[in-house]
């Protein structure tokens, strides 16, 4: 979501995130219960014609409809070049990304999805942090980042001004349309 609105969101932290590498969605939902799965799929891949839950699982057969529903879910937490690609061309640069996870998350997919999403970024020439903590999927994380994070790249005064200047222009529109 940062990289799609960098213009609304100026630094990005993400805390053991979804984030797919090539083979991510297979491995992903392997380890994901039936909750999870109805979840992800209505909300990447929703079909509001259908019957609760409002979206389908694929099945992984390769079959053309299957290809197309898995394309959907892939755009969820993976398609991170295109992502990237998105993100270069709106040419509004984040000011910090630190992605942060457990060396023992219990979902493997996190750490690769992380070192990849990292890579890219490299590729890229797009400044970021990947901290890797001993643990696993859990809260414990956030002890030594999360604070430290914000507190070293969101300047209060920057925000105020920003805020400032947004009840601004908001207010100039509501008389422009009064006029």
């Amino acid at each position: 979501l940062g990289l799609k609105h960098p213009d609304r969101f100026s630094i990005v932290y993400g805390l053991a995130p979804g984030l797919f590498d090539e083979n991510g969605l297979v491995e992903a939902m392997e380890t994901w219960n039936s909750m999870f799965l109805t979840a992800y799929g209505a909300a990447f891949a929703p079909e509001p014609t259908k019957d609760f839950p409002h979206s389908s699982i694929p099945k992984l057969d390769n079959s053309k409809s299957d290809n197309l529903l898995r394309a959907k879910w892939e755009n969820g937490f993976g398609n991170l070049k295109e992502k990237i690609d998105v993100y270069l061309q709106l040419q509004t640069p984040l000011k910090a990304i630190q992605i942060v996870y457990g060396d023992s998350d219990s979902y493997p997919w996190i750490p690769k999805g992380c070192k990849y999403f990292a890579e890219l970024l490299n590729e890229n020439n797009i400044a970021h942090e990947l901290i890797e903590y001993p643990g696993g999927h859990d809260l414990g994380l956030i002890r030594n980042s999360f604070a430290p994070f914000f507190a070293n790249n969101l300047n209060s005064k920057e925000v105020e001004t920003e805020a400032k200047e947004e009840a601004i222009e908001e207010t100039v529109e509501e008389i422009v349309e009064e006029e």
